[in-house]
């Protein structure tokens, strides 16, 4: 099976496994008429992008950094929502080059303006992706989505071990195989895939003082580290959490 069978868990709380330690991002859109809100947070960022639109075209953006890592993150917001106003829905996905932008924000808005063509309701992700193991540092991968399992991946490296239907694929190249899941499934799977990445973050030891200069291997990637402004980037302090331990939740 692509899916993860529901008797893989042990109760919809598993999603938490509270006590292992992992990242934790949880993921949820609320759609009404007119107007759709996607919020994303994790233990590095926490974002909403609200769109209101006429159907047809994206009318007005309202972006919210509420927790981010670096000192100008929040300009990205701003950034955002003037290139995405006027942009029609069904063509959100290309609006911009997504280096230009928070890449998480870029990505929240895009799968925001698709839940636009919706019915009115909530929707809701939550996923965990562990540390790696000590001994063979593998990883485990899970998504739930509206509170019932929906993917379970266990990896060697970015090398999907099992379910067996998957056994092989690499996540590095997920856009090549996406076609493997049914439509519905396939915004689950680059959520998780893009948590997965976030996740390898918890290995790195970051300094409340970094500048974002200090880490030029990444410059042009994001908004914060093109090249005009990464030498002005500072990490926000006491912005990383860790949920590992069940007592708070993401969107806590």
């Amino acid at each position: 099976m692509i899916n993860a069978p529901q008797d893989n868990f042990d109760s919809v709380d598993a999603v938490l496994l509270p006590g292992q330690p992992g990242l934790r991002r949880h993921v949820r859109f609320d759609v009404t008429q007119g107007r759709v809100t996607g919020e994303l947070a994790d233990d590095y960022h926490h974002f909403t992008v609200t769109l209101e639109h006429d159907g047809d075209v994206v009318r007005h953006v309202e972006a919210r950094p509420i927790r981010t890592p670096w000192d100008i993150c929040t300009a990205s917001s701003q950034h955002l929502a003037q290139r995405l106003i006027g942009t029609p829905l069904r063509e959100a996905a290309g609006f911009d080059v997504q280096s230009s932008h928070c890449t998480h924000q870029f990505d929240l808005a895009i799968a925001t303006a698709a839940h636009a063509f919706e019915a009115v309701g909530a929707h809701r992700y939550r996923i965990f992706v562990s540390d790696p193991d000590p001994d063979t540092s593998r990883r485990r991968a899970l998504l739930f989505r509206e509170d019932q399992p929906l993917l379970d991946w266990r990896m060697d490296g970015t090398i999907i071990q099992s379910p067996q239907a998957l056994r092989g694929r690499n996540l590095k190249d997920l856009r090549g195989w996406i076609d493997v899941f049914p439509a519905s499934v396939r915004e689950p799977a680059k959520l998780l895939r893009r948590a997965f990445y976030i996740s390898e973050g918890r290995q790195v030891v970051h300094s409340p003082a970094l500048f974002a200069e200090r880490t030029a291997l990444l410059t042009g990637a994001c908004y914060v580290y093109q090249p005009e402004r990464i030498v002005h980037a500072r990490r926000n302090d006491d912005t990383v959490r860790d949920f590992s331990d069940g007592a708070v939740t993401p969107f806590t």
